[in-house]
């Protein structure tokens, strides 16, 4: 292990800014070969497991919601009045937080693509798909594209809701 730094801050002695300070740690020989030494794992198969439940977990909230608003949709083309604007006012909120939820599940399904890119480039043997590099860069891309929408569509609804929340006090 090789440590350099510019302008040593350690002592007194003052260092030019083209100099370079070689500092040797005390009790490592100062050839010592670290090619053997295995190193820990930052991510392991529990980390990708949880972020796969975690990804599951979002997915079913989303479900959920998407069935909550598909029902808010039916009772706000039946309903006549003012009850008509509270639902509209619901349905708009619930499909801001399906634009939550779509974009909480992106960035879930991101982190598990990252962790799996990270535990590939340790674990050489056990490396779990996808494995190129390329594939990866058009996933993350792709997701990068996803969340973009997913952050437009949330802002659209958030205004909407405001909106609707505006016109209804003006009854």
């Amino acid at each position: 292990m090789k440590l350099l730094l510019r302008r040593k801050l350690l002592t007194n002695e003052a260092i030019a800014p083209d100099q370079h300070v070689r500092v040797q740690p005390e009790g490592i020989p100062e050839k010592e070969d670290f090619s053997s030494y295995a190193s820990m794992n930052i991510i392991d198969k529990e980390d990708i497991e949880g972020e796969e439940r975690r990804e599951a977990e979002i997915a079913e909230n989303l479900q959920s919601l998407t069935e909550r608003s598909e029902m808010l949709e039916k009772e706000l083309e039946v309903s006549i009045g003012r009850n008509n604007k509270i639902l509209e006012s619901d349905l708009h909120r619930a499909k801001a937080e399906i634009a939550t939820q779509e974009r909480a599940l992106l960035e879930a399904r991101l982190s598990l693509i990252l962790s799996k890119k990270k535990y590939n480039e340790l674990n050489f043997e056990n490396r779990i798909p996808p494995f190129e590099e390329e594939e990866l860069r058009s996933i993350c891309r792709e997701i990068g594209f996803q969340l973009n929408e997913a952050r437009i569509k949330k802002r659209t609804y958030d205004y909407l809701v405001d909106l609707v929340d505006y016109l209804a006090k003006q009854l």
